[in-house]
């Protein structure tokens, strides 16, 4: 009895020590308007299924608080953190339904220190036949002659929640402030476009040789 005590007190404190933080991983959170993930190409939220697929992004908050005004750090610095989702549900019917939203539930965020601190938050979706993740499918060359539709959030401050409490864990933070997200692809380049740019450079830097001294 005395050895099952230790081993949950050390755990308890281990979690302490590493700190943890959760979030709510949907477009359903109580008193916010749907967040949807919109198709350029169609206009309208992207259809629900294994088209597309959706992932949680974190990078870590100043600790001590900063305080207001405090910017968001650059966007190259964020992780993904928990699974990729595809978007809408699935029914056991084996039908999809909800189109643009999605709900992946709890995500626990194993670097947020101390426990249920702050945290700055992006979400990011992409064509998923183009890769497992955002960045494989936007390193990916083109397919049927383009580039994957990509689109990411805002960047959001979320005060977690923090699941080490005793007792009564707090739940999970709702990603309040997250914005939709427009899906675009960025087109390939093409061999005449980089010939007329090349030219331009070409222009750009003969015009700024200096003349020959006289």
């Amino acid at each position: 009895m005395k050895k099952s005590l230790l081993i949950t007190v050390g755990l308890f404190a281990g979690l302490q020590l590493h700190g943890q933080g959760t979030v709510l991983f949907n477009t359903f959170a109580v008193g916010l308007p749907q967040p949807a993930v919109i198709d350029s190409t169609t206009g309208t939220n992207a259809v629900a299924g294994t088209t597309f697929s959706v992932a949680l992004y974190f990078a870590p908050y100043p600790n001590p608080d900063p305080g207001p005004g405090t910017l968001p750090p650059d966007p190259s610095t964020f992780a993904q953190v928990g699974y990729s989702v595809h978007l809408g549900f699935l029914l056991p019917s084996g039908q999809w339904i909800c189109p643009g939203c999605y709900n992946e539930g709890t995500v626990l965020i194993p670097q947020i220190h101390p426990p249920g601190y702050f945290g700055w938050f992006q979400v990011k979706a992409w064509e998923t036949v183009y890769g497992f993740t955002y960045e494989q499918a936007a390193a990916a060359g083109p397919m049927n002659g383009r580039t994957a539709l990509l689109g990411v959030s805002n960047i959001i401050k979320v005060d977690t929640g923090d699941p080490t409490l005793v007792g009564v864990p707090e739940l999970p933070a709702p990603l309040t402030g997250i914005s939709g997200i427009l899906l675009t692809v960025v087109p390939e380049p093409s061999v005449v476009a980089l010939g007329a740019l090349s030219a331009c450079v070409v222009l750009l830097f003969l015009s700024k040789k200096p003349a020959a001294a006289q």
